[in-house]
């Protein structure tokens, strides 16, 4: 991957590799594991949500939405990732210091 994104939007329905595949193979490899996946599909069935978040995604969201509820989503899973970043950082930093005391 030449970039790194901060978040990935899925379909479900893609050619040649379903969405759901596409997902799981994300979540195993090392470098795109923590990147946040959002599906965005027109499929509304509670087995289809269920296979999309089992998949990895963080959050399953059907066509039509509503555009001020999806950018406050995509907000705040943005604000939280950051947050993790920093979270771990800290942590990373606190365990060098201790190793040297």
């Amino acid at each position: 991957m030449k970039c790194n994104p901060d978040l990935i939007l899925l379909d479900v329905m893609m050619p040649g590799m379903d969405g759901y595949e596409v997902c799981r193979e994300l979540k195993k490899n090392a470098l795109t594991m923590a990147i946040p996946v959002i599906f965005i599909t027109v499929l509304d069935h509670q087995d289809e949500e269920e296979a999309g978040l089992e998949a990895g995604a963080i959050d399953y969201i059907t066509k039509p939405f509503h555009n001020a509820s999806f950018k406050a989503k995509i907000h705040n899973y943005l604000t939280l990732k950051e947050l993790l970043a920093k979270n771990k950082s800290q942590i990373i930093s606190l365990d060098f210091e201790n190793d040297w005391f």
